[in-house]
Order: C-alpha cells, then structure tokens, then sequence
C-alpha cells in the first residue's frame, strides 16, 4: 500500500526545506537546528486538536538534534552555537508547558547538551543577555508540572564558572532556599539538589558570594533549620550547611559562621532535638565550634558556661552511635576533651579614661 508521507508528522515540518529550492543551501546540520525551530513554532501555533501531532514533530525534532550533539561530538559545539543563534534554549524552556512528559524529557536534555557544548564566552553572552531565562527556569523549578526538568537544566548550568556568578547574582540562591522550604517533597527535594550543585560546582565563585552576602544568606537559611515540623527539609539543610562548612574552598565562611553567638546557640537548641538523627547532623556543626582555637569571647562564654550539659547530653545522644563508627567515636572524644579543657574566659581588661 503507497503511503502519502505529506500527511504524516514530522514530514511537514521538514517538507519546507525540500520545497525552499531558491533558498539558500543549508549544511545538514543547520537543516536539522532549522526543523527545530520551526517545529517549536508549529507547537506554539497550534490548536487543540493538532497539538499532539505538533508535540511529536517537536520530539522528532528534538532527537535529531540530540543524535547531532551526543552522539557526534565533533559537531557539538558548532551545532550548539547555531542553536543560541536560533535562541532554542529560551524558546525550549518557554514552550514546556506545550509539551508533554516526554517531550519536556527531550528539551530538557537537548538544553542540558547545548550547554554543555557551547563556547563558553557565548552561553554566557547569551544567558546575561536574557535574565528572563534564569527566571523561567527557577520559576519552573517550583511548578509541580515542570520541577524536575527546570531544576535538570539549572543543574546544568552550573558546569560554568561563569553562569554560576550570574545566578547568584541573580537571586538563584535565595530563590531556591525558598523552593526548600515548600511543603511539596518533590518540589523541595529538587530546590536542595540544585542549592547544593550551585555552592559546590564552582566552589571558588559560591564562596566568595557568601562572604559578600554572608549575613544576608545565611538569615534566609536559618529559616530552614527551623522549619516546624519539617523533618526532611532540617536533615537536608543541616546535611547541606556540614558540607559547604567543611570544605576547604570555604574556609572564611566557616571561621565567620562559628564565630557568631547566636549561630552557636541555634545549634545547642536542635542538639536538644527529639530526633536522635537530626541531633547526629547538627553535632558534626558543632563541634566547628568547638574546635575553633580563636573563639570570640562571647562563644568562648557560652561554651564555657554550659559545658557540663553539653558533655553530659552528648554522650547520652551520639556515644551510642559512636560506639559503631571510629570516625565519630574520634569526633567525641575530641569535643568532650576540648570542652572539658575549657576554662573561663580572661576578663577583659577595662580601658582606663
């Protein structure tokens, strides 16, 4: 039986170039970044009953630019730079909600590739040139429809040094603690990965963001510590605070961070904390504190003055965890010795008139 290919998708998004002889000639590989973007102009244009047909030829569309870009690397940076020519990844992340699951799979990956692939200068070029991106994608990372993929793509664009200075600078850090603290699992699950990929990526640019906007960030960030009734979230804040706290690149921020009375009892109130995990996450905080040789006066009297309890509370919260992981066993030891060594702070010398 003939076939009449004419009716069948995505063979019209692709007869134009067939049918456009006066036109100039095109590479295959323009052709195929071409059909892209007429299909995804066909998608938008499209009625109610020919948005499948339309969302199809999309997909089509998207494999074969994704065949050109992951499966042809020598190709992939001049296919990609041709595809910020076209403006594809503002127009893939604008035009997700046209897609269906599937297809939102295929942008998400196609605009995870063009990053990946792009001259660097130009993919920062670009997105600086268009902060309305940055806002679709963490406003999409907080829609329940689109969360995963926007997040996917913000994930992504952290391989750059360059755009993650330009997502702190554009708010994405405090935008995501907010997207952390929602009450949806998924929607705050997604906001920590990204939060955690945009501190750690580029570890040099996020620590130098936190120094200049110290207070500031980690205001919004107690809030999640102190979540009623937000299990999760506390674990996966505290879990996320440990780890940029220890890191080496983040050094300054630490020494600030344990150097603050008021962080120190924040700390002290969630060892008290009915979950015996919650207590074992901030204990690895803690003991930051503790083992600070240069503790301001103020800390150095808070610890002082409560040092009995906290010995007394540690030993009963984390001694019998300890018992089974050396490494912890190590960290007590170590914390209980300090405190016990702990002496009461000189009083300062009066400065006479």
């Amino acid at each position: 039986m003939a076939v009449d290919v004419a009716t069948h998708a995505p063979w019209n998004f692709f007869r134009g170039f067939l049918d456009a002889s006066d036109a100039p000639a095109l590479s295959s590989d323009e052709e195929v970044c071409r059909a892209l973007w007429q299909s995804l102009e066909e998608l938008v244009s499209s009625d109610a009953d020919s948005r499948s047909t339309a969302s199809e030829a999309v997909q089509e569309a998207l494999r074969a630019v994704l065949r050109l870009l992951e499966d042809r690397q020598g190709c992939a940076a001049n296919v990609s730079s041709q595809l910020l020519d076209d403006n594809t990844p503002f127009r893939l992340v604008s035009h997700l909600d046209f897609l269906d699951f599937e297809g939102r799979k295929y942008a998400m990956r196609t605009f995870s590739a063009i990053v990946k692939h792009s001259p660097s200068g130009k993919l920062l070029e670009y997105m600086r040139a268009r902060p309305q991106l940055t806002e679709m994608l963490l406003d999409g990372s907080g829609s329940s429809e689109v969360s995963i993929h926007c997040s996917s793509m913000l994930r992504a664009c952290t391989r750059s040094e360059g755009l993650v200075a330009m997502l702190l600078e554009q708010g994405a850090a405090s935008r995501l603690i907010d997207l952390a603290g929602r009450d949806d699992f998924d929607i705050s699950s997604e906001a920590f990965a990204s939060l955690r990929e945009l501190l750690s990526a580029q570890p040099a640019t996020s620590a130098l963001y936190l120094q200049v906007h110290f207070d500031n960030f980690f205001g919004s960030y107690h809030a999640l510590l102190q979540a009623e009734g937000a299990y999760t979230t506390r674990r996966c804040a505290l879990r996320l605070l440990g780890d940029v706290l220890t890191a080496r690149p983040f050094m300054t921020v630490m020494v600030k961070y344990v150097s603050s009375p008021d962080w120190l009892q924040l700390h002290m109130n969630l060892l008290r904390d009915p979950s015996r995990a919650i207590q074992l996450d901030t204990f690895h905080i803690f003991k930051i504190f503790v083992a600070n040789p240069n503790k301001p006066r103020r800390v150095h009297q808070i610890l002082h003055r409560n040092k009995d309890r906290l010995i007394k509370h540690l030993e009963a919260a984390v001694g019998d965890k300890s018992a089974r992981n050396e490494a912890l066993h190590g960290d007590l030891k170590t914390v209980i010795r300090v405190l016990t060594a702990l002496e009461a702070p000189a009083l300062a010398k009066s400065v006479s008139s």
